[in-house]
Formats: C-alpha cells, sequence, structure tokens
C-alpha cells in the first residue's frame, strides 16, 4: 500500500491540478493526505474525486490558509475518529488482510510561537490507543540543527519540544530515501534555505506490522514542499541475491542441557586446530536449532492447550500440581525468548532476569531498520541499489582503503624520534602468555559480546571452557 503526504501550497489553479494528477499517476497511491488546500471543501471535494478518490474527508481552509483532505481507494474501510483544522484522525481496515491501524494525517501550525498547540494536540491524540500508528505530514518544525541549511539557526528548546512530544506519543522517525530535505526556498546561493519539515512517524506496533516499508522523498515542481510516499511493502517481494550464510551462536541455547552434549562430542571428535573445530560446532549447532525450534514451537503449543483443558477440571491436588508444572515450563520458554531477544537488542544496561520481551524486541526491530543499507553512492554520484552490486562497491573501497601505497623513504623520520620503551618492558612484552591471562581476559568480556562477526559469543566461552578451554589457551 502507498501512502502520499505532500503540503501541495493551494489547489487554485487548474494548471497546479493537472500537474497534482500527473504525479498522482506516477505514485498511484491508496491513500492521499494533502495540506494547504487553500480552497473550499467543496472545491476540494471535487479535485479530490477527479484525482480517482471517490472516498475521502475533507476540512475546509480558513480564508486563505490551511484546508485539509484525506482521500482513499476502495478496499480500505476507513473511520473517521477525529478532525480538526490541524489533523484529520482515522481508522484504516484492508478488506482483504483483515488488518487494523491507525492513520493521522498531521499539520504543524506554521507560525512558531504557536506550535506549542500542535504539540499539545498530537498528545491528546496519543491517549492510551495501542493501535499500529502512523502519523505523517507536514510538522513546521525540525528535529535536529543538521535538518536545516541556511538562514537563521533553529532554537534547541524548539527542537526539543517535538521530540519530547514525539517521547510522550512513542512515535519515532521512520526515515527516507531520496532528498534529505523536504523544503526549500531561495534560488541564489544567499537566501536559499532547506529543511526536514516534512516526515513520517510511527509506533513500533506499526513497524512490525509493516517491518518492509520504505519512505520517499520524491522531487518536487509546483510546490515548494516535497510529496514524502510511504509504502507499506517497501522493497519486499523484490528479486534479490543469494545471502552467504553465516553462523551466530544464541545466547538462548546455554539453557539447553543438549548443547553442551553436542558441543562435547563435536570437539573430541576430531584432530582440527581450534578455528576449524570452531567451524564445524557452529555447522552442528545451526542443523540442530532448526530442528529445536520446530519442536519447541510444538512444545509450547501444546503446553497451552493443555493449560486451557485443565482449567475446565474440577480443583483438586493433582490438578494444581500439574498447572504449576506447566506455568514453569512456560516461564522457561519465556526466559529463553527474553535472553534471545536481549542478544538481538544489543542493549547492555538491564540487567538479565528483567522481564520485557516486547521492549527487547522493539529495540531489535529498530536496530535492524537503523542499521539497514539500501543503497550507495559511487564515484560519479549515482544511488546504486542493487544488493549485489552495493557489496562489491564495499569491496572495493576497503580493499582500497588498506591496500599499501607506494611511499617515498622515510628512514630520515626515525631520527626524530626516541625510545619510549626500554629493555625491561619489551621483556615482559615479549613473554608467552599465561593461561590465567587468557582466562583473565574470557571473563572480562560482556556475555553478549562477540570478538568477531556475532559467531561465538564470550557467554559460549564462559559456559563450555570446561571443554574448550585448554585447546583455546594453547592456540592463543
Amino acid at each position: 500500500m502507498k501512502i502520499l503526504s505532500w503540503n501541495v501550497r493551494g489547489l487554485g489553479q487548474p494548471r497546479t491540478v493537472r500537474r497534482l494528477k500527473n504525479k498522482l499517476r506516477q505514485i498511484r497511491p491508496q491513500i492521499l493526505f494533502l495540506m494547504e488546500i487553500k480552497v473550499t471543501s467543496r472545491r476540494t471535494e471535487v479535485i479530490r474525486r477527479q484525482c480517482g478518490f471517490i472516498n475521502g474527508i475533507d476540512v475546509e481552509a480558513i480564508g486563505t490558509r490551511g484546508g485539509l483532505s484525506l482521500g482513499w481507494k476502495q478496499g480500505l474501510n476507513v473511520i473517521l475518529k477525529s478532525f480538526s483544522k490541524s489533523h484529520i484522525d482515522v481508522e484504516v481496515e484492508n478488506e482483504d488482510e483483515m488488518v487494523v491501524w491507525r492513520f493521522t494525517g498531521f499539520y504543524g501550525e506554521p507560525i512558531e510561537h504557536e506550535r506549542r498547540k500542535s504539540w499539545d494536540l498530537l498528545r491528546l491524540l496519543k491517549q492510551e490507543d495501542s493501535k499500529p500508528w502512523l502519523v505523517p505530514g507536514d510538522f513546521n518544525e525540525i528535529l535536529f540543527s543538521f535538518e536545516k541549511k541556511g538562514g537563521r539557526i533553529c532554537e534547541e528548546r524548539q527542537m526539543a519540544e517535538f521530540r519530547k512530544a514525539l517521547d510522550y506519543c512513542e512515535l519515532y522517525d521512520l526515515g527516507f530515501n531520496g532528498l534529505w530535505y523536504t523544503w526549500e526556498r531561495g534560488r541564489l546561493i544567499d537566501n536559499n534555505i532547506r529543511e526536514r519539515l516534512d516526515r513520517g512517524v510511527a509506533n513500533t506496533e506499526w513497524w512490525s506490522l509493516f517491518p518492509t516499508y520504505k519512505v520517499t522523498h520524491l522531487q518536487h515542481s509546483f510546490s515548494d514542499h516535497c510529496p514524502v510516499v510511504m509504502d507499506t511493502l517497501g522493497d519486499n517481494g523484490i528479486q534479490r541475491g543469494v545471502k552467504q550464510w553465516h553462523f551466530c551462536f544464541n545466547a538462548d541455547w546455554i539453557l539447553n542441557n543438549e548443547v553442551e552434549d553436542r558441543i562435547q562430542r563435536e570437539w573430541n571428535s576430531s584432530n582440527l586446530n581450534v578455528l576449524e573445530k570452531l567451524k564445524k560446532v557452529g555447522t552442528t549447532l545451526s542443523t540442530w536449532a532448526k530442528k529445536e525450534k520446530m519442536e519447541k514451537d510444538r512444545r509450547t503449543e501444546g503446553l497451552n492447550k493443555r493449560l486451557l483443558e485443565l482449567s475446565d477440571y474440577e480443583i483438586s491436588d493433582a490438578v494444581l500440581e500439574e498447572i504449576i508444572e506447566i506455568k514453569l515450563e512456560l516461564n522457561f520458554e519465556a526466559d529463553r525468548d527474553e535472553l534471545f531477544w536481549e542478544q538481538r537488542a544489543r542493549v547492555n544496561w538491564l540487567r538479565l532476569g528483567d522481564r520485557n520481551t516486547a521492549f527487547f524486541h522493539k529495540s531489535a526491530t529498530y536496530r535492524r531498520r537503523k542499521n539497514m543499507i539500501r543503497g550507495l553512492e559511487n564515484e560519479d554520484g549515482i544511488l546504486i541499489s542493487d544488493e549485489e552490486e552495493v557489496s562489491n562497491m564495499a569491496i572495493e573501497y576497503f580493499k582500497d582503503l588498506f591496500s599499501s601505497k607506494q611511499v617515498s623513504n622515510c628512514d630520515s623520520l626515525f631520527d626524530s624520534f626516541s625510545p619510549c620503551i626500554k629493555d625491561e618492558h619489551n621483556v615482559i612484552l615479549m613473554k608467552e602468555f599465561k593461561e590465567k591471562e587468557v582466562v583473565k581476559v574470557i571473563k572480562s568480556i560482556a556475555p553478549l559480546k562477540a570478538s568477531g562477526q556475532d559467531s561465538f559469543l564470550a557467554i559460549f566461552y564462559k559456559k563450555y571452557w570446561q571443554i574448550i578451554g585448554k585447546e583455546v589457551t594453547s592456540f592463543v
């Protein structure tokens, strides 16, 4: 589903309407949210219908200022919750998928000293609604100073109030592709101003509902604002290259006694070096983990089903005992899930044992979105988005960066330096590592940290040191 949010700066001229129609033919959005219409609601309805959006909600402009319009195509059920000169709040249900989520088209106060009203309105809309929530629009404010180039410097107080309002509403910026700014004024270098005033923000429930979403800032022509397109499918369905398999030790495996037996059996079955043994253990655990996940899902489903059956039984000591045992097993599975998501979230300040899996899940989702690379610019300034080409570009860049270059003879420079390491220090530095030193280093690493690309976490070495410790120490 594509959603278009756009501050059109008026639709009074036929030429402007024609350009809007042409842009909509290119994008083909299912939901259209327009701001600063500057015409009557009757005229807005006529234009919206001409653009192919028979269903809609229009808020009339006040004089020559403001005016909002929300239109949607067939196949969507939209229920109006509230509206004002600054917002249109609805619930959207896709008829095919039966998924309900909240959409709030938002237009921030253009006058600076009245902008606090916008943030109060946003807080009021938050209430206690836990549905997936998307809020696109022109907020008429930036989040950080780097979102503006030219003109006077924006006060930190203004940006902080905007950030506080979003934090209160648990709304997070969705990022963007394309131009970094959405509003521009001034055609000369001396008076040119660019700002990112338009954006899409959403809560983590909406992220989870549409994990492959994509936000794009499009080029603009007749308005000084860019159209902002939010695609709920994003790059999903696009053919991708085959990704190279990469092993990752999951911390929750240590809670399964079967893992230790498998590691011991695999480790002692050959005379390979440490690196080869680790690789072999990784392959074995990956195969085991796939089967274990299916068994775990079946086991959890069976326990929940049995718990439901027991709720209908007459109370007795045997029934209560079985209920307690089932709940203990389900709690154990919850501990494993918590450990799994903590590893994914990389949240080290929250101690193991704090039961908040939803927090870890949201943190992991945000981290995955933030770290996703959708494209790279080559030397000619062309954006490359093909996964294989991006991979090759990165490899070539770092090969060149870390390759030695021919340099002139620098021996004369060493005459300027005096030795700072004495002979007795050098003797200590050149000594062989001792076993206790290796153990000390292993113990000092945080349990969920890894020395490489997430292959074997420190918790793996700490937990199974009695099996692998001797050979790892010798290898070091």
